[in-house]
């Protein structure tokens, strides 16, 4: 009962970080984006 609980948790973990992580991937591509044009503006 325990094992299934965790393993139901676990898989609901793994969405979650399957989600997650396409929107960090998404908007640390848009932060690099930006860090380089500010930092080409900048010089």
């Amino acid at each position: 009962m325990v094992y299934q609980f965790k393993l139901r948790l676990a898989e609901r973990f793994s969405l979650v970080v399957q989600v997650s992580g396409g929107a960090l991937t998404r908007t640390s591509s848009v932060a690099s984006i930006i860090k380089i044009k500010s930092h080409f503006r900048g010089n």
